[in-house]
C-alpha cells in the first residue's frame, strides 16, 4: 500500500509539474503587441495605439469571461481611428505577470498609475471600465481627479450588488461563482479548466463575437493558473472596493457616462430594474451624467455591441473638447 501511495503521489506531482510548464508555454505561445513594464516585482503589459492627439482613452477590462485587454478588441478597433488608446492587463491577466496577493481594487489603481507614468502618459485621460474594471476606474478618478477628464462605466459592478438591492438568487449566484473559481484554481494544475469553461454555452457564445485569432488567445489565457487564481482573489476582496466606492459622493466636474445592457438572461423585470436603478445612481455622481442602455446586450456590451461603447467615447471626447475651446 505504501508503494502504491508513493506512486500515486509521484504521478500527481508529475502531472502538476507538467501542467505548470504547459501554463508557462501557453502564455508565451502568442506574440503580444505593446510593452512590459516593471511595476513592483512583476512585469505588466500595456499597449498604446491610435491617434497621438489628446485625450487619451484608457481601458480597464472586467474579470471572468476571457478577462484581459483582448476583450476590448472590437471597441478599440473603432476608437483608435479618432483617439489614442491605452489597453493593459491587470496583474494576473493576459500577458502580465501574476500579482502579489491580495489583489484589491486600490492595488490595481496604483498599478495603473505606475504604468501610465512609465509610458509618460500624464493625462487628463478618459477611463473606460467594464464590470470589475469599472470599480477600478471610479476609484482612480476618486484618488487622482486632476488626471481624469472623463469616466465611462460599462456594465459596471455596483457597490450594492451584494447588499440586498438585487434579487437574492442573483446575489447567491455571485457568491457561488466566486467559490467555483476557487475550485478552478486547483484544477488548473491538472489542465482541466479550459475543458470546463468550454462547457459553458454562454461563454462560448460570447467569445464567438471575436475574430478567430483573438478567440484562441482568450481561450488559452483565461485557463492559466495565474488568471483563475486572480479572478478568485479579486472577488474575495471586492467588498473592500465597494466600501471605498461608498465614500465617493460626487465627481464634480468630471463627466460620467454609464452604459448598461438592456437584456437580462432570465427576463426578470425585477433584476432589470435593479440594474437600471443602480446605473442611474452612478450617473448622478456627475452633473454631466449620462445613462445609455444597449438594447441587445446583457452584461457584455463591449463584445455584443462595441459600437455603443465607441460612440459614447466619441461623444465624451467632443464634450471635453468643447470645454477647452
Amino acid at each position: 500500500m505504501v508503494i502504491i501511495g508513493c506512486i500515486i503521489v509521484a504521478v500527481v506531482l508529475a502531472l502538476i509539474w507538467t501542467q505548470m510548464l504547459m501554463n508557462r508555454r501557453n502564455q508565451n505561445r502568442f506574440h503580444y503587441v505593446g510593452k512590459l513594464h516593471n511595476v513592483g516585482n512583476r512585469k505588466l503589459h500595456i499597449h498604446v495605439s491610435g491617434q497621438s492627439e489628446a485625450p487619451t482613452v484608457v481601458f480597464d477590462h472586467g474579470s471572468e469571461y476571457g478577462a484581459s485587454s483582448l476583450t476590448w478588441h472590437m471597441v478599440t478597433e473603432r476608437v483608435q481611428h479618432f483617439s489614442r488608446v491605452v489597453t493593459y492587463d491587470r496583474a494576473g491577466y493576459g500577458f502580465s505577470d501574476g500579482g502579489t496577493y491580495p489583489r484589491t481594487n486600490m492595488s490595481h489603481v496604483e498599478d495603473l498609475r505606475q504604468l501610465l507614468l512609465a509610458e509618460n502618459i500624464k493625462g487628463p485621460i478618459i477611463i473606460v471600465g467594464h464590470g470589475y474594471g469599472a470599480i477600478n476606474a471610479r476609484l482612480f478618478a476618486y484618488r487622482y481627479p486632476k488626471q481624469v477628464s472623463g469616466l465611462i462605466l460599462v456594465d459596471a459592478l455596483h457597490e450594492d450588488e451584494q447588499s440586498g438591492k438585487f434579487l437574492e438568487y442573483y446575489e447567491t449566484d455571485q457568491l457561488k461563482r466566486q467559490k467555483r473559481y476557487k475550485g478552478y484554481t486547483v484544477l488548473t494544475y491538472f489542465g482541466l479548466v479550459k475543458g470546463l469553461l468550454r462547457l459553458q454555452s454562454s461563454l462560448r457564445q460570447l467569445l464567438n463575437y471575436y475574430p478567430l485569432a483573438i478567440r484562441k488567445q482568450i481561450w488559452t489565457l483565461i485557463a492559466l493558473n495565474k488568471t483563475v487564481k486572480t479572478i478568485a482573489n479579486e472577488h474575495a476582496f471586492i467588498e473592500q472596493g465597494f466600501n471605498q466606492l461608498r465614500k465617493v459622493k460626487s465627481y464634480k466636474n468630471i463627466p460620467v457616462t454609464v452604459i448598461i445592457g438592456g437584456k437580462v438572461d432570465d427576463d426578470s423585470s425585477v433584476l432589470k430594474q435593479a440594474r437600471y436603478d443602480t446605473a442611474a445612481e452612478m450617473k448622478k455622481l456627475s452633473e454631466q451624467g449620462l445613462l445609455i442602455v444597449a438594447p441587445n446586450s446583457d452584461r457584455h456590451v463591449p463584445s455584443e455591441q462595441p459600437e455603443v461603447v465607441a460612440d459614447a467615447i466619441r461623444r465624451m471626447i467632443n464634450l471635453i473638447k468643447k470645454e477647452y475651446v
